[in-house]
């Protein structure tokens, strides 16, 4: 059997990038509802947040929120669209995994940033958005290199490629 054979497979590494890719959307998923939830079943809710002189009125706080909101449900089904190509072994999986590791991780300095500027009281590097960064960065340096330079990648991920 030659090396090519042998590194085909979903093995190895892309096992952790398997789990990842299934525990991403539920992470998101997770996170994102209960903080929203009663955001939009609360009456009122929205008018509190949006009205000019009510409680927590920041004229770009409600952009904001639908921002995020809007960004992640694209997040979910970028994982989700990501988890068809991993097991359809689809010559686009390393691309676009890396395309949404580094948006994901731009998405997260920058909603920490601007989040900062609407809520001021707020630190930018509070412990969830250290952690987000965090994680982001991780795989950007170990699963970003591994996707470009790894053999069993370039041997796995081949479907769909023309000739």
């Amino acid at each position: 059997m030659n090396e090519k054979n042998q590194l085909n497979g979903l093995q190895g590494w892309l096992l952790l990038v398997m789990i990842g890719l299934f525990l991403s959307p539920l992470r998101i998923a997770y996170e994102l509802f209960p903080s929203y939830y009663h955001f939009f079943t609360t009456p009122g809710a929205i008018e509190y947040i949006s009205t000019p002189g009510a409680g927590e009125y920041h004229p770009y706080l409600l952009t904001f929120m639908l921002s995020e909101i809007s960004f992640n449900i694209l997040m979910i089904i970028a994982q989700v669209y990501l988890i068809y190509l991993f097991f359809s072994k689809h010559y686009l999986f390393p691309k676009i995994y890396i395309t949404v590791v580094i948006v994901s991780f731009v998405f997260v300095i920058s909603d920490a940033w601007i989040g900062s500027l609407v809520y001021p009281k707020i630190s930018i590097f509070n412990p969830e958005t250290s952690k987000e960064i965090t994680r982001s960065l991780c795989a950007i340096l170990i699963l970003v290199p591994y996707m470009l330079i790894s053999k069993r990648v370039k041997a796995t991920f081949i479907e769909g490629k023309r000739s």
